[in-house]
């Protein structure tokens, strides 16, 4: 029987219907998960905290997608998906560019499925070009003399046999680890996938790899790969595979319960996604992400790390900070905006010396694209804060940075309101 996709949205608490297996199989997710962001009540309530992504464990299956409705709808669900999907591929987070097939994945749901789809494609699209193959060195007892003789090995183990030698040479092969742990991941989600579709695509990637061998690995071995020019063009697929082996929840794949999981925090890759754009727009400063700042306060030092600052000429004089939110209140005037957020901007522009700052909030369905602008007072000199919401589903990386660039230039401020700090 097709195990059932058990839908939640981050930071939302939905009271499940749960079979005795899916309650088991979700505590042993909790327990994968990093503390504090998981919880599951007596009365089925599931809650995910600040995570999206998916979970595949024995035969359930749990995905957790952004909320872009301020209620839940079934809307929400695909919608969710796709929203995911844009922003993992557009931002090539995690250096996974994800190719834009033909084939739509419109009727999937299932954001593991789609995943299996994208990788299954990638394997298909990179191998049939070229296979790759390494020189692996290679010892062996043959008839033939190639390579060098291992005159030590020869005397042990071919005594009786003074036609047989023990050679070593280098072979030019496509059984290597690159390939073998591609060809291994594919063919555990093989069994893994539900869909017929995807068993297809999954057997055709594998017709690529079929001189190569299932292999067991470590964590530390697949992080030892290195890419150059010679290999550059497997990287892609590689990281991929990887992304399906361990993320976040690094988990076995051994026995009837094998896991698979990708689970990303949202604000991270919303924050990710805002800088991709920022760069990507034609804005004639340097566009920096995440950069630390100490700040010592006597014998105490503190780090503080904007998430997007814009410098001219090597000086800062923008700083963005992006949040994964609901802004609106019942007035729809970004009158649910916490003043956590406007003290912490406030303070990066103190100290970073600048006099403009942005908060970027998604635009959830049933709310217009507002941009507001605020005059933070205190003794000190007035700072200008911009509140933007983006449409984030609607738009491009490209048509959002494009966006963001022609608010961030605007210069001349009407109809502010003044907010005493």
């Amino acid at each position: 029987m097709t195990p059932e996709v058990i839908t939640i949205f981050e930071d939302r608490r939905k009271r499940l219907d749960l079979t005795k297996t899916q309650v088991d199989d979700l505590l042993h997710i909790k327990d994968l998960m990093p503390a504090g962001s998981m919880s599951i009540s007596a009365d089925g309530a599931v809650q995910v905290m600040h995570y999206v992504g998916f979970f595949s464990y024995g035969k359930t299956r749990l995905q957790v997608l952004p909320k872009i409705f301020e209620k839940e709808t079934e809307t929400e669900k695909i919608q969710g998906v796709e929203l995911l999907t844009k922003l993992l591929s557009e931002s090539e987070y995690y250096k996974i560019k994800i190719l834009n097939n033909q084939e739509s994945d419109s009727d999937y749901s299932d954001l593991f499925e789609i995943f299996i789809t994208k990788f299954a494609n990638e394997i298909i699209a990179t191998y049939s070009k070229e296979i790759h193959k390494e020189y692996n060195n290679i010892t062996e007892d043959s008839g033939f003399v190639k390579g060098k003789i291992d005159f030590n090995q020869t005397f042990t183990k071919c005594v009786s046999r003074k036609d047989r030698h023990i050679v070593l040479y280098d072979a030019y092969q496509e059984n290597n680890f690159i390939n073998n742990f591609i060809m291994t991941v594919a063919i555990l989600l093989m069994n893994k996938t539900n869909k017929q579709h995807n068993r297809f695509l999954l057997r055709k990637a594998l017709t690529y790899l079929c001189d190569c061998e299932f292999m067991v690995t470590t964590k530390e071995q697949i992080d030892r790969v290195k890419f150059n020019r010679l290999n550059a063009t497997f990287e892609n697929v590689f990281n991929i595979a990887k992304m399906f082996y361990y993320n976040e929840t690094p988990t076995g794949y051994i026995g009837e319960k094998s896991s698979f999981s990708f689970m990303v925090k949202l604000n991270e890759l919303y924050e990710y996604y805002l800088y991709k754009a920022l760069k990507k727009a034609d804005m004639n400063v340097a566009v920096g992400y995440q950069n630390s700042h100490q700040l010592i306060k006597g014998e105490n030092r503190y780090s503080i790390k904007p998430d997007i600052i814009l410098k001219k000429d090597g000086v800062v004089n923008y700083i963005i900070d992006a949040k994964y939110k609901y802004p609106h209140g019942e007035k729809g005037d970004f009158d649910k905006i916490g003043q956590g957020d406007i003290y912490q901007v406030f303070t990066y522009a103190r100290v970073y010396g600048v006099n403009k700052v942005a908060l970027v909030y998604p635009l959830f369905e049933g709310s217009e694209t507002q941009i507001k602008r605020i005059m933070l007072n205190d003794m000190d000199t007035p700072i200008e804060l911009t509140l933007i919401c983006i449409d984030i589903k609607k738009d491009s990386i490209d048509e959002m940075g494009q966006k963001l660039r022609e608010v961030l230039k605007f210069n001349v401020v009407n109809d502010m309101n003044t907010i005493a700090i």
